[in-house]
């Protein structure tokens, strides 16, 4: 058996990777291809690779390596900084189980690449990061690892053969036969791998899989045959469709491109064209993805910061952006609002109409997946992927569930990252450990699984809120996790606070080092001080005034009470030996997103932080 594993997610939309020593029980650690040394990232990375090369005559590219991957990838083509001939391709995944010799169009649409050629030079790069990350810590080769390849379950067998024979070519193994190099681990099972003890593995169990990823939804049920290791089997044909979170983002662009054409009308078709190509644009696109997944609600308005708009080459004025939107509302104002900002806020209406075919198709593949009768007795649904994170999506889904089951007997188990489930899991497959209270094949009772735990915290980690410009010293330090302290793997800790929205603040993200630091409120002179991870500020608009109609149908404003107060939510979760933070406004807007690599496991190597 190999010393250690790693896990590799290359989807359609983003790329992930995980690792971890094959006898340690503990989460694995998460990267991702574009991790930066002391760079601290949350998330995938876009599947997207700058390869350089040339293109002949007959449009073909001939590649010489991979320049970057996923959003460094995206910035520098955005931003011309790309040697001469080098391509784009993005989400070539989407079409790999047509034709194994097929070939895929670069972005410009200007070169055409054997497929077969970008996933050896994706799974290349993939390789030399995860190598690179391991070593800081180990001496690791490739030949020290056992590579898990996810796949999805409606990969078919040349498909599988395709993907084995590219990571051969990429290094992984020296021969296409070494099953012990090499493990091909479907996406469903590494799904429930993922939820660890949140699932009974109990023998006959049932589970729903539901597999919402960037470009499809992969439905899928599964029996459970064996509890050491845990095993499934495939109940029934999977259902599917092309229905993941990149159609809904293609109606976001094309509604932010029709409002950008409406405020910028005295802009030239070059400039247009400028800034759509531009990394402005790729920004704003970027903050529509935290938003959507961010929404705490399906009632909650969406942000969207549009301030790029106001800078060269468009250079739109605030009034601009009103007559906009008093356009899109039609004279209402049920879609966009944002009045005298630069802030785009789509209203739930608006949402709904982007979310709905999608999610109409999901509910549709779930109910009748429900009926099907081998799925009497189901025990649990789970949602993993990306778009499992959309409140609009998880309604859908549970809305379904509860027509089966009114009783509430069956649970709708999400991970806390359903993005990065998958991968996590994946790295569990090679070593699986047997469930708590798991039953064998005979029926003979099994020891319990160890479970998702021995992390220990380094420092105590929270936070200090404090007016900005003030004059107010933070006096209290308000931990969320304790030094010294051991927490599960999936821990998370949530706190509310009420500010003022209208004065501006500066949230920090702090550790103190003091063993003195105790849960609630410490006084900084009782700690000996801070070090801050992360210092931000932030100026959250007052909510509208609340109006109300006269008596002669004339609208008058309603004074304020505590319309000025809103709440934010912090959020400490652990994610791997990683300390991942998230602030959302009370509308859902995630204000702040940052991982903290500074956890260590018990009784091992110092932790793996970051690329």
């Amino acid at each position: 058996m190999k010393d250690f594993v790693v896990a590799i997610d290359l989807g359609t939309s983003c790329t992930a990777f995980s690792w971890k020593s094959i006898v340690d029980p503990a989460g694995p650690s998460i990267g991702v291809p574009d991790m930066k040394p002391n760079e601290d990232i949350i998330g995938k990375s876009p599947t997207t690779l700058l390869i350089a090369g040339s293109t002949g005559s007959d449009k073909m590219f001939r590649p010489t390596g991979a320049e970057a991957y996923g959003r460094e990838a995206q910035h520098r083509y955005a931003n011309g900084d790309i040697p001469h001939g080098a391509q784009l391709f993005k989400r070539f995944k989407m079409i790999y189980d047509d034709l194994v010799d097929a070939v895929t169009k670069s972005t410009s649409r200007k070169a055409e690449m054997m497929l077969m050629d970008i996933f050896v030079i994706a799974l290349e790069y993939i390789k030399s990061v995860a190598l690179m990350g391991m070593t800081l810590t180990h001496a690791v080769s490739a030949e020290d690892v056992t590579w898990v390849l996810t796949v999805p379950v409606c990969c078919s067998e040349p498909a599988k053969h395709f993907m084995r024979e590219a990571a051969t070519k990429a290094g992984f193994i020296k021969g296409g036969n070494d099953d012990e190099g090499l493990v091909l681990c479907m996406e469903p099972i590494a799904a429930c791998l993922a939820l660890g003890n949140r699932l009974q593995w109990r023998m006959r169990d049932k589970y729903l899989v539901i597999d919402c990823g960037g470009g499809t939804v992969d439905i899928s049920a599964f029996e459970v045959i064996s509890s050491a290791p845990p095993s499934l089997e495939q109940l029934g044909e999977a259902s599917g469709g092309p229905w993941g979170s990149t159609n809904v983002d293609r109606l976001f662009e094309a509604y932010l491109k029709d409002f950008v054409l409406s405020v910028a009308q005295e802009a030239g078709e070059r400039s247009l064209e400028s800034f759509f190509a531009s990394s402005a644009s790729y920004r704003i696109n970027q903050a529509w993805e935290r938003a959507k997944i961010g929404l705490r609600s399906v009632d909650h308005d969406c942000r969207i910061d549009l301030s790029e708009l106001s800078r060269e080459p468009l250079e739109v004025t605030t009034e601009e952006m009103d007559e906009g939107r008093r356009l899109k509302n039609r004279g209402g104002t049920e879609f966009v609002g944002g009045h005298g900002t630069f802030d785009l806020v789509l209203r739930p209406a608006l949402l709904r109409k982007f979310f709905k075919e999608q999610c109409k198709n999901i509910s549709g593949a779930v109910s009748e997946q429900l009926e099907r009768p081998h799925l009497q007795g189901l025990s649990a649904v789970v949602m993993v992927g990306g778009f499992s994170g959309s409140m609009h999506v998880q309604e859908a889904v549970r809305a379904c569930v509860a027509r089966k089951y009114p009783d509430g007997s069956v649970e709708v188990s999400i991970p806390k990252s359903p993005d990065l489930a998958i991968v996590e899991g994946a790295a569990h497959f090679v070593s699986a450990p047997p469930a708590s209270g798991a039953v064998g094949p005979g029926g003979q009772q099994l020891p319990a699984a160890p479970r998702f735990a021995a992390v220990t915290s380094a420092n105590s980690y929270g936070i200090v809120v404090s007016e900005t410009g003030g004059g107010v010293v933070p006096a209290f330090f308000d931990p969320f996790f304790l030094k010294g302290q051991g927490y599960e793997m999936n821990h998370m800790v949530t706190k509310n606070y009420t500010i003022q929205s209208d004065i501006p603040f500066t949230l920090s993200v702090s550790s103190c080092a003091s063993p003195h630091v105790h849960p609630g409120c410490n006084r900084l002179t009782d700690i000996g001080g801070l070090k801050s991870l992360q210092s931000q500020e932030f100026s959250v608009p007052p909510p509208p005034p609340v109006a109300e109609v006269g008596c002669c149908g004339m609208m008058k404003p309603k004074a304020r009470t505590e319309l000025n107060k809103i709440e934010i939510t912090v959020e400490f979760s652990l994610i791997g030996i990683e300390l991942h933070v998230r602030v959302r406004s009370n509308t859902g807007q995630v204000m702040l997103q940052q991982a903290v690599p500074f956890l260590r496991h018990e009784g091992a190597p110092p932790a793996y932080g970051s690329l």
